[in-house]
């Protein structure tokens, strides 16, 4: 499980002057089943000086079976404020991963809706990735987007991403 409490919405660090903090909690069971396999709840709450309250929750799952990961994801955010703005946003995805030694074969399938308020704002995105990994802390990886926009004026587009990572811990 996880505590956590930061500075809420506004100024960082030692330049926040607001009252408000955020706070949230999660909590994962490891579960001995397949290779592995975690179930997570997560929570997190934010009330500005202004009245707005953010509230978000989510739950997620990470499965292994020998080289065959799955991890997913479904979230759902209420924003509330005084003025009257209010809606909910959610999104969710899953994503497969194949190690094959250094390399990986991802798919991934994503679905997010903004606001609720609209009935054509929803967004999804099919990926498919490889990572290559040069030592267990630098990864090559190469990303191709095919985004899917349900808004009937938008077109479909895709995008593809370059990048190297680097792991900086011990």
């Amino acid at each position: 499980y996880y505590l956590y409490a930061g500075n809420g919405e506004g100024n960082a660090g030692s330049g926040d002057n607001n009252e408000d903090k955020s706070m949230g909690a999660r909590v994962k069971f490891k579960l001995p089943l397949l290779t592995k396999l975690e179930l997570g709840l997560s929570g997190f709450s934010d009330t500005n000086s202004s009245d707005t309250e953010k509230i978000a929750y989510g739950a997620d799952i990470s499965a292994q079976w020998r080289n065959l990961r799955f991890q997913g994801e479904y979230a759902l955010g209420d924003y509330d404020s005084a003025t009257g703005t209010d809606y909910q946003r959610s999104g969710y995805y899953g994503q497969f991963i194949y190690g094959l030694g250094n390399l990986d074969l991802i798919y991934r399938y994503d679905w997010y809706e903004p606001s609720d308020e609209a009935d054509d704002d929803q967004k999804t995105v099919n990926t498919a990735a490889i990572n290559y990994h040069f030592t267990p802390s630098v990864t090559g990886k190469v990303e191709h987007h095919f985004i899917s926009p349900e808004n009937p004026a938008s077109e479909d587009y895709t995008k593809t991403i370059f990048t190297i990572a680097i792991y900086l811990g011990e």
